[in-house]
């Protein structure tokens, strides 16, 4: 058993029906704006904007913004961003209506990384103030869904309202991705109905109380009523005859009644103020109940489930019927499945694909065929695939149509992606040889080098140049040179030794350069002054410059390369008197080893 709420059917649609017609009238104006025939009475101001508010159908001009399609029919409204901007304004403004705005509804797409920014104002009888405000992109592809805005404007005094469309602020070329839309404007009109406007209808048996109305919405045990038929409760069509069941008992014996060709089993039946399953029918006169009745029934009214909606033509025929279980059928009083329709069905020409609207049929004008939404895209419906037909002969070509006019030019595409590297080709033959380019800048510096040997001397004052060698490699070679004119004055001179060793194979060079002063050459003992020789110190190792009057024996240990000094020495040929100085103090002696051959240079 199940508690349920019963009520009359077809007489309470009756009531309805009548009591709809006897109800004040409704407050609340609706004014639609959809833009499928026109502007419906709103303006269209140009303002500072090169372009207006547009009505438009598909995608706009540019690409990378604007919607793909309406969001209701076919039309909606856009502004143009292309070559329009900065910051240039164009108004859609509504007429003023005969009474005070309770609410606004629209939807909006701004889809564009230029965008700029859309306002809805409203005009309070002084001023224009804002009510609402978008600014900078909000969707991100053509086939982003619209975006609903609804508002409320009651207390605000405003009977006209307007959107302000904005371009873009910035002044950089380019800016042509922001055109933005709207569509399916609703402006309700009218006062708030206050609590004090409800009223219960009651009939004079009792029988319908519990219909509750206000200005447009009627309530069926519901005594708010949000909608304007609102329903609390259960639909149930009485039965006919008179029924009687004994207390604690599943027996129902009926007198007039016609069971078997209004009830089946499993329907609700409805006793007095208790409700049963029917689990058996016997006869038009007799069934049983799943559950016994607790206390009974005398001669009562049975009621049972109706059918949630009837309406027939005036003929008595079904034109429309939602039965118990949910079944819909059109021209037929017996739908069998969830819609049964007796006769053709017109399907128009839906434009939007989602996920919300998979499983969608429609049919396709320009194709002339029927399409089916898979949450995301519309395609053909087809059958298998037939046989082959036959060829037929070939038609003959037809004439070239006429060239039409050619279209506006387009806004430049986005630069797009590089492809892949192709393969190698293979090497072509050599060219002719080019004109000789334009010499390049000077690259930059490079890294410090080392350092690199001394160099000859640089032109002077007066050069002296001889060479110190004997072709006995066991005698010393002396070489005398007056030095007055090159090392006399003041600065002294430079004396550059070259040595190249001729023994054993060795062959190293060294080069000796070392300034001499004539004050060094002065006497200062018996053995005279200005030892100049270069010397390998004993043991190995570096080799270095003499220059002491008593390091003339130090050279000799072990052995000595070159010798310059101003005194006599035994072992240069012809000279006697060891160690004695010459007459002329500007006389020097080169003395150079047996097995060294010294090239000398004398420079200022």
């Amino acid at each position: 058993m199940k508690t349920q709420r019963p009520f009359r059917f077809m007489s309470f649609f009756l009531v309805v029906l009548l009591g709809l017609l006897s109800l004040p009238a409704h407050a609340d104006v609706q004014h639609k704006l959809d833009f499928e025939s026109g502007l419906g009475g709103w303006s269209a101001i140009k303002g500072t904007s090169y372009f207006n508010w547009a009505r438009w159908r598909g995608g706009t001009h540019s690409g990378h913004t604007g919607p793909a399609s309406a969001h209701e029919g076919t039309y909606y409204l856009y502004l143009e961003a292309s070559r329009n901007y900065p910051s240039r304004i164009a108004y859609l403004q509504s007429p003023e209506f005969d009474a005070d705005l309770k609410n606004i509804s629209f939807y909006y797409h701004m889809y564009g990384a230029h965008m700029g920014t859309l306002t809805l104002e409203g005009f309070d009888g002084s001023n224009w103030i804002t009510l609402w405000v978008a600014t900078g992109e909000s969707h991100k592809s053509h086939g982003a869904p619209w975006t609903r805005e609804a508002i409320t404007l009651s207390g605000k005094g405003v009977r006209q309202v307007r959107f302000k469309g904005a371009t873009t602020s910035k002044t950089i070329s380019g800016q042509y991705r922001g055109d933005m839309a709207i569509d399916y404007v609703l402006v309700t009109t009218g006062e708030i109905v206050s609590g004090d406007n409800w009223r219960k209808s009651e009939s004079g048996a009792g029988i319908y109380s519990g219909i509750y109305y206000g200005p447009g919405n009627v309530g069926i045990g519901d005594t708010q009523p949000k909608a304007d038929l609102s329903i609390l409760g259960n639909l149930s069509k009485p039965l006919t005859g008179r029924v009687t069941v004994p207390a604690n008992s599943i027996y129902v014996s009926g007198v007039g009644t016609r069971f078997t060709k209004e009830l089946v089993v499993g329907d609700s039946l409805r006793l007095g103020d208790k409700v049963f399953v029917v689990a058996g029918i016997a006869s038009d006169i007799a069934l049983t109940l799943d559950a016994a009745h607790p206390v009974g029934a005398l001669n009562a009214t049975a009621y049972t489930d109706s059918n949630l909606l009837s309406v027939e033509t005036g003929a008595e025929t079904s034109a429309l019927l939602v039965d118990r279980s949910g079944n819909v059928g059109i021209g037929t009083a017996n739908p069998a499945t969830r819609l049964d329709v007796a006769g053709g069905i017109r399907v128009s020409g839906e434009t939007i694909c989602d996920a919300k609207r998979e499983g969608t049929i429609r049919y396709n004008d320009a194709g002339d065929e029927i399409e089916f939404c898979d949450g995301s895209a519309w395609s053909r419906v087809e059958g298998p695939k037939g046989d082959k037909g036959p060829a037929e002969s070939k038609g003959d070509t037809g004439a070239i149509g006429a060239t039409g006019p050619q279209g506006p030019k387009g806004e430049k595409g986005d630069k797009g992606d590089s492809g892949s590297r192709g393969l190698k080709g293979s090497k072509g033959d050599t060219g002719a040889q080019g004109p000789r380019g334009y010499t390049g800048t000077t690259g930059a510096q490079g890294p410090k080098g080392d350092k690199g040997n001394t160099g000859p001397p640089g032109p002077g004052i007066t050069t002296l140049k001889f060479a110190v060698y004997f072709t006995d490699t066991s005698t010393y070679k002396c070489v005398d040179k007056d030095l007055r004119d090159y090392c006399g004055d003041e600065n002294g001179c430079k004396i550059r030794l070259l040595l190249q060793s001729e023994v054993d194979g060795n062959d190293q060079v060294r080069v000796i350069e070392e300034t001499i002063y004539m004050e060094q050459s002065s006497l200062s003992n018996n053995r005279g002054g200005g030892i100049y020789g270069w010397t390998r110190q004993l043991g190995g190792g570096e080799y270095s410059w003499i220059t002491s009057a008593s390091g003339r024996y130090t050279i000799f240990d072990p052995w000595g390369w070159v010798w310059a000094f101003n005194y006599r020495h035994d072992y240069c040929y012809g000279q006697s008197g060891h160690s004695a100085p010459h007459s002329n103090p500007y006389l020097f002696t080169f003395m150079s080893h047996p097995h060294i051959k010294t090239n000398v240079v004398v420079y200022d």
